[in-house]
């Protein structure tokens, strides 16, 4: 049932600017999320957390729907101005790194810091600690806390941890949420020394909630906040949810390899460098890649880039994001800049599981822009027919022939037209495929997950005419950028 509390209009309440940390889950079949934050207070021009965590209402209710959270643009980090009541009003557009968050925090009471408790019982001194949880005879009046973690692993949906004070605890651990995956599961966290009075490291939120059936207030784990983006987590997606974790920052490698220069005009690619430079602006510039460029490759360099990219350690992205961009060839090949051809999914291997452990149960996208025949749709005029001001100075993007599928799970692999057919490119503009597929990300990221954008996409080049996009997944959860 909601917690709800009677609705005040904007203009009857004060605002006051408050820092977002955390996103715990509803029982609501995974659509629900309760949002927390802290509030801030200016200081010498500067603004500081402040006081105890709070729940965030949405027009008088606790508990947000995922689609609303995503449509006011709220993240971890970002910082939001509320009234009476702790109701949202608005998001700022601001956001606070976590290294700053938490380098505020201090123990025990303060006036321009927010609270962090060494140990249950200095935040709850009632409580007692037991072997299977954390009880209290009576509800607190502030019923949640932030307690500072010295060592921890989370395994079978609970919370086994050494806290700052050397309390062993044992939590139901709540911190598997829907939105953007915010839980944890079967990890260690770090173990770190311990750390000076004035330091705050690891931090779980804990809460009280409802009577149990033996009349003593149960805490959980609401949160797990970590000092730093350390490898600690090597999990699959929490099966409570449906989405992959995407909360790093960096999110992850996107790897650009963009052929144009085959040595003859008639093969140039005029045109590609038009979608490298939006693909290049939308991951490196506003989704948080690493994005690294390789222009005009030879078929064993192609292979040798992706190599390169798949010997590094990816435990500290999420997702891992590859474009090609060249003329096709026969047998599901993919051309070099002097001819010799390399195949997708000698590409594709390179990162399956057992060729770069660190992207297990992560999703690997690769997005092919390159024609898989010679076929033409009927709908669209001659391309030698330079006459018609529609088709005027398109090229094709030839050949590759037949279908290519992944052989493991957590892979997508997006191809710009259906097997047998042309790719088209305007010299002027650059594909119809990754011109339309990076417009359509831009202004559905926040509401729709990939594979539902790529159908949006598939139906937007279809439409133009002439080429019918092909997306084949594996993926196992859903993607959201």
């Amino acid at each position: 049932m909601l917690a709800t509390s009677r609705f005040i209009p904007d203009d009857e309440r004060s605002a006051e600017k408050a820092i977002v940390f955390a996103f715990g889950k509803a029982h609501d079949s995974g659509h629900t999320s309760t949002v927390y934050g802290l509030k801030l207070r200016e200081h010498e021009g500067k603004l500081h957390v402040e006081g105890n965590p709070f729940r965030l209402l949405d027009i008088g209710e606790y508990i947000w729907r995922n689609e609303r959270i995503r449509e006011k643009d709220i993240e971890e980090g970002s910082i939001v101005t509320v009234g009476e009541f702790d109701c949202y009003l608005s998001n700022t557009g601001k956001k606070m790194e976590f290294k700053t968050f938490l380098s505020q925090l201090r123990f025990g009471p303060g006036k321009l810091h927010g609270i962090a408790h060494r140990g249950i019982q200095d935040a709850f001194p009632d409580a007692e600690i037991a072997s299977k949880g954390i009880s209290l005879d009576t509800k607190p009046s502030i019923p949640y806390a932030l307690i500072s973690l010295y060592a921890g692993v989370t395994a079978d949906g609970r919370l086994h941890a050494i806290t700052g004070s050397g309390e062993a605890i044992n939590l139901n651990n709540r911190s598997c949420g829907d939105y953007k995956q915010s839980g944890v599961k079967q990890v260690s966290l770090p173990v770190e020394d311990p750390s000076p009075d004035d330091e705050v490291g690891d931090l779980i939120l804990v809460a009280f909630g409802s009577l149990t059936f033996q009349c003593k207030y149960q805490a959980v784990c609401e949160g797990i906040l970590l000092k730093s983006s350390s490898n600690w987590r090597k999990e699959e997606p929490d099966e409570l949810s449906d989405n992959y974790p995407m909360r790093r920052n960096p999110r992850g490698v996107c790897l650009i390899i963009n052929n144009l220069c085959f040595g003859n005009k008639n093969e140039d690619r005029y045109g590609g460098e038009y979608d490298e430079k939006i693909v290049v602006e939308l991951f490196g510039e506003e989704l948080g890649f690493e994005v690294y460029v390789k222009n005009d490759l030879r078929s064993h360099q192609m292979l040798e880039a992706v190599e390169e990219i798949a010997s590094i350690d990816h435990d500290n992205y999420d997702a891992f994001f590859c474009f090609v961009m060249s003329h096709g060839g026969d047998r599901d090949t993919i051309m070099g800049v002097k001819g010799r051809k390399v195949g997708t999914e000698e590409l594709m291997a390179e990162f399956t599981s057992k060729q770069c452990p660190s992207l297990a149960n992560k999703p690997k996208v690769l997005i092919i822009q390159a024609c898989r025949g010679e076929l033409e749709d009927e709908s669209m005029p001659s391309i030698g027919d330079v006459t018609d001001g529609a088709v005027a100075g398109f090229s094709k993007d030839s050949t590759l022939c037949r279908s290519v599928c992944p052989q493991e799970g957590d892979f997508l692999l997006a191809f710009s037209t259906v097997p047998g057919y042309v790719s088209y490119r305007e010299p002027g503009f650059g594909t119809h495929f990754i011109q339309t597929l990076v417009e359509v990300i831009r202004q559905y990221r926040k509401k729709e997950h990939l594979a539902d954008m790529l159908t949006r996409v598939t139906r937007l080049v279809a439409e133009r005419g002439g080429q019918m996009p092909a997306p084949v997944s594996t993926l196992r959860y859903k993607l959201y950028l």
